[in-house]
């Protein structure tokens, strides 16, 4: 429900038609590209499945249209990992890009594709805990979307 589109492998990509589908296009052949980079990575990291293909896509979403990221309420990666169900259960589609714009400004390209290759390990790939990674991302975006904000 609400799909735009979704992969099989790396060569068996389905879209629904409407009237973003080239947009669709787009991101389910991200998909399917990281898994030429990594063939687990759908399986193990969601948040990092999702993001990259956002990311990728150039689907930016700007954190002062989100309410929660306004009010300091940042989803946690456990959150972003979860089912496809809930009340958070979009998240991972609103904050994907700045996952991914975090990552590359904070560390570069090569570490962005060497998470993928890791299947989104960042305490192996960037060396830091899950923990202060949420926090890192929490500044890095606030100071960079929403701190000359007013509301």
């Amino acid at each position: 429900r609400g799909s735009r589109g979704y992969i099989f492998g790396p060569t068996d990509i389905g879209l629904f038609y409407d009237a973003n589908i080239i947009e669709a296009a787009e991101h389910e052949f991200v998909h399917a590209s990281s898994l030429a980079i990594n063939d687990q990575l759908g399986h193990k990291n969601r948040w990092l499945w999702e993001a990259f293909a956002i990311y990728e896509a150039d689907e930016f979403i700007h954190p002062k249209d989100l309410a929660y990221l306004r009010k300091g309420e940042f989803p946690s990666m456990a959150e972003l990992n979860g089912e496809f169900s809930g009340e958070s259960a979009n998240r991972i589609y609103e904050v994907g890009f700045l996952l991914s714009e975090f990552v590359v400004e904070t560390w570069s390209e090569e570490k962005y594709l060497e998470l993928i290759q890791e299947a989104g390990d960042i305490e192996k790939t960037l060396a830091i805990t899950i923990a202060e990674f949420e926090i890192k991302w929490k500044k890095f975006v606030t100071e960079k979307y929403l701190k000359k904000l007013e509301f």
